[in-house]
């Protein structure tokens, strides 16, 4: 969990940065004080999967960027990002009722 401005290879997380740079005013340089779950995993293509399913990988029309041929995220991984989000929400809240 890190702000949100120092993420990167994240493509979602680079839209949210450039929509409230855009919309919102948020500066260029310095921290946004918006907490970000992120990896700093690489990004895995469909053709650098192992193990794809009937062991062929598809081409041309046949190749739709879904979870099915590598996109998208491993279940754990999910589960595990939910509850580092609810651990810094629940740290955010008790730091404001402190003050």
């Amino acid at each position: 969990v890190t702000d949100l401005t120092a993420s990167r290879d994240d493509p979602l997380l680079m839209l949210v940065r450039k929509r409230l740079r855009q919309n919102f005013g948020f500066p260029r340089k310095g921290n946004f004080n918006i907490s970000a779950v992120w990896s700093d995993e690489p990004f895995i293509q469909p053709t650098d999967c192992a193990d794809l399913p009937g062991g062929e990988i598809p081409t041309g029309e046949d190749l739709h960027p879904n979870c099915e041929w590598g996109y998208g995220t491993a279940t754990h991984l999910s589960g595990t990002f939910g509850l580092a989000a609810a651990g810094e929400a629940i740290r955010l809240r008790l730091l404001t009722m402190q003050k």
